[in-house]
This record gives C-alpha cells, sequence and structure tokens, in this order.
C-alpha cells in the first residue's frame, strides 16, 4: 500500500525534531517511528529518510528497545516470556532478537515471580496466604487449581514453568 502525503503543515524537519523528542522520552521501535510519521502525514520516502537520521543519530536502536521492553514488563507488569514475545512480535522486532533479549530473564526469577502471582491470586480468592505454596494449593479444589494456573498462564508463563513452582 503506497502512502500518500496528507495535507499538513509539518514539514519532514518539523517531525524529525518531533519525532527525536518521541524518542528520548521512551525507548521506541522502527514500527511506531513509521506509524507516528503516518500520523504526521509523511511519505513512504520522507518516512525512509527520518528512519535514518533517527537510527544515524541513535534516537531508535531495536536492541536497546527489546531490552528495555523485556525489563519493563517483566519487573513492572510481571508478564511471562511468552507474552512479552507476543508484545515485541506486535512492535516488529525480528525472532533473533526477540530470543536475545528474553535470554536476560533468569529461570529462578521466573520462578520468585510465579510464586509471587500465584499467591497473589490465591488471597484474592478469599485464602490466607501464609505457609509454602504447596501448603496453600492443598487448601484449595481442582477448579481453584485451574483458576490459580489459567492466571499465570495468561500472563506469559509456560505450562512447564509453572508446573513447577505451582504443581
Amino acid at each position: 500500500m503506497a502512502w500518500q502525503k496528507k495535507p499538513s503543515f509539518l514539514t519532514p524537519e518539523k517531525v524529525l525534531q518531533k519525532l527525536e523528542k518521541y524518542c528520548a522520552y521512551q525507548e521506541r521501535s522502527q514500527l511506531q517511528v513509521e506509524n507516528k510519521c503516518r500520523e504526521y502525514g509523511m511519505t513512504s520516502e520522507e518516512t525512509g529518510q527520518i528512519l535514518v537520521d533517527l537510527i544515524q543519530s541513535n534516537f531508535i536502536n531495536e536492541e536497546r528497545f527489546a531490552l528495555a521492553y523485556v525489563k519493563g514488563k517483566f519487573n513492572q507488569k510481571s508478564w511471562g516470556p511468552k507474552k512479552i514475545e507476543i508484545g515485541l512480535k506486535q512492535a516488529g522486532i525480528k525472532k533473533a532478537l526477540i530470543d536475545r533479549a528474553l535470554s536476560n530473564i533468569i529461570d529462578n526469577q521466573q520462578a520468585d515471580k510465579i510464586e509471587k502471582l500465584a499467591r497473589k491470586k490465591i488471597r484474592l480468592m478469599g485464602y490466607s496466604i501464609e505457609g509454602s505454596l504447596s501448603e496453600l494449593k492443598s487448601q484449595l479444589n481442582f477448579l481453584e487449581q485451574q483458576k490459580v494456573i489459567k492466571y499465570l498462564f495468561q500472563k506469559g508463563y509456560l505450562l512447564d514453568e509453572i508446573n513447577k513452582v505451582f504443581c
């Protein structure tokens, strides 16, 4: 699909300045910047030149974006690797870079996060969270255990990892 320039009062130079601020505020992927260029009414040629300028001046760096995304989603939102991977694919990041960024999540960090999230879900179900996770699990019936597992799975953790910690 060819881009058509929308009537705009923004020149490519002004858009470049706006995008420098946009990228300086937070790490951005190339796809996010391309979408922003479309919003500003830039043609594909202008967008390409803007991207080249931003990459050369180090405002855009896909690897840096992937690492920041993984760190933020894992630490702040407690997302698991699968959900993070999907988010990075949607941001236009290549598989090799996704794998490299996800390798920063250490298995014992994942186990700690899964246990913390399981305890949180059990507490929200109305149970006391005192004791070990296996003791807590024994208090739950089968359907309640499945709710906890489903919650952890929706957070993006793999069943193998969930089973190691929760089952």
